[in-house]
């Protein structure tokens, strides 16, 4: 068979119909032996046809065997053919048949076989079968595999209706996953649901975070409680003892400060007078960046009077903004005097 698939394609004079015919043939040869027709449609004479072949063998065998299959795919050629389309669609199939046992196979394979496509594949019909197993099976993954199935949207859109509404739900889930980059990106929502239904929860909640996800939480929650009570705001900024976590409320506090209150310079000297170097090495970037932006003006004339210790962020920030794009004419035009 391999001999006359070989023959063919070597001597057709309809290179397209030679294909399909060659297609057709290793087909009728896995219904009797697919591994045989597999090795025979991923010989190195074939290159350049073997994606077609291949395709054609697995969803013969596929329909057969879909375990073995898919163990062939990895086997043959573990990085490249993972990746190709045509895998997750037969993954994908056979989860809509067996979503349980299609889940247990792809949570056997080694990290770097299982492709954020192949997972989002196999996770939707699990979710539809086995909401339960499916937030389990999110929480099966390494590092980094979440957070990459979470920001697929579709898949996304699909957590969030296993999870539901009710945000102590979706904090509880994002607590257990390992990946601290996603807790990270994804505080600062849970913090608004919170604050939509309960502002002091969300306050309380936010705190009593790790530092990173805390700082991006406060950012959400002094934002809306400057609005209302600025006092407040800043008592709760100073109780915040550790760093990461002060950053981010301090950015919050000094961007509404900045922006809203329209008192950039009177923000910037509270920021002097009761936050350390460190807290604000970590907001000076964009403070000084919103600052230039709401009073141009004002940023470059008091620029001589910031402290030692952020001058040099502030003056790059502003020589930035002086050549770039970001500069309205009206800015420019004190960028032109400066």
């Amino acid at each position: 068979m391999a001999g006359a698939i070989d023959w063919l394609l070597d001597h057709a004079r309809a290179p397209e119909a030679a294909l399909a015919s060659a297609e057709r043939m290793l087909r009728r040869w896995a219904r009797r032996d697919p591994a045989a027709a597999w090795d025979a449609a991923s010989a190195d004479r074939l290159v350049g046809h073997t994606d077609v072949l291949l395709r054609g063998v697995a969803e013969v065998w596929f329909a057969q065997d879909p375990h073995g299959a898919l163990d062939a795919a990895i086997a043959d050629n573990e990085w490249q053919i993972m990746r190709e389309q045509w895998i997750v669609d037969i993954a994908a199939g056979w989860a809509r048949a067996a979503p349980r046992e299609a889940a247990d196979w792809v949570l056997g394979l080694p990290q770097s076989s299982r492709d954020d496509r192949l997972l989002a594949a196999i996770h939707a019909p699990l979710s539809v079968a086995a909401p339960d197993e499916a937030l389990a099976f999110v929480g099966k993954l390494d590092d980094g595999e979440a957070h990459a199935m979470y920001y697929r949207p579709m898949h996304k859109q699909q957590l969030l209706l296993l999870l539901g509404d009710d945000p102590h739900v979706l904090a509880e889930w994002l607590s257990r996953q390992p990946d601290e980059n996603l807790r990270i990106s994804q505080a600062g929502s849970i913090a608004r649901s919170f604050l939509n239904t309960d502002p002091e929860y969300a306050l309380k909640w936010a705190l009593g975070l790790p530092a990173k996800e805390s700082g991006r939480a406060l950012e959400v929650v002094i934002r809306t409680i400057a609005e209302q009570d600025p006092a407040r705001a800043e008592d709760i900024v100073l109780s915040v003892s550790e760093a990461d976590a002060q950053v981010g409320a301090a950015a919050s506090l000094l961007g509404d400060w900045a922006s809203r209150r329209r008192q950039p310079a009177v923000a910037y000297q509270w920021a002097v007078d009761n936050l350390s170097t460190t807290v604000r090495q970590g907001v000076n970037r964009n403070f000084f960046w919103l600052w230039a932006m709401t009073d141009p003006a004002d940023a470059l004339a008091e620029l001589s009077g910031v402290a030692d210790a952020d001058h040099s962020v502030a003056a790059y920030t502003l020589s930035g903004m002086v050549s770039g794009s970001a500069w309205t004419t009206r800015q420019s035009v004190y960028a032109s005097e400066w």
